[in-house]
């Protein structure tokens, strides 16, 4: 299960990344000026936890609407097949609910308010499927 969350998130990370210069295989390669300065990559881990509920849509969009490089998220199967994003594989630390996601259907997890644990107060948030982020960070 580790090596499925794993290797889903890292398929999210590269289809989130902005595309790859390409390089011609004849072209020499690229030199990078002592003096130009470098841009720090950022990117929003959980969404931007800081900032809003980790892994909800509402952190994605608000880590867009920031300007980020790339978001990071970690997903989980449900006891019905469906990948859903969320960090841990229980539900108890983020939302109001109690259980392992895998033991939990998604119409059960969708019930779940993600954004119960959050502090100072936060609108309700449901838990996300990594279909829903993917159409939201399109």
């Amino acid at each position: 299960m580790k090596k499925f969350s794993f290797l889903l998130s890292l398929i999210l990370l590269v289809a989130c990344a902005a595309p790859a210069p390409t390089i011609a295989p004849s072209a020499p390669a690229p030199t990078i000026a002592p003096s130009a300065p470098r841009k720090p990559f950022v990117v929003a881990h959980r969404g931007g936890a800081a900032l809003a509920p980790e892994n909800t849509l509402a952190a994605f969009a608000n880590a867009i609407k920031l300007g980020v490089d790339m978001v990071e998220c970690d997903v989980h199967l449900s006891k019905d097949g469906q990948v859903v994003v969320m960090h841990d594989p229980d539900v108890s630390r983020t939302t109001d609910g109690r259980g392992q996601i895998g033991d939990l259907t998604l119409a059960e997890l969708k019930a779940l308010n993600a954004a119960a644990k959050f502090p100072g107060g936060y609108a309700a948030q449901t838990v996300p499927t990594l279909a829903e982020l993917l159409d939201l960070v399109k």
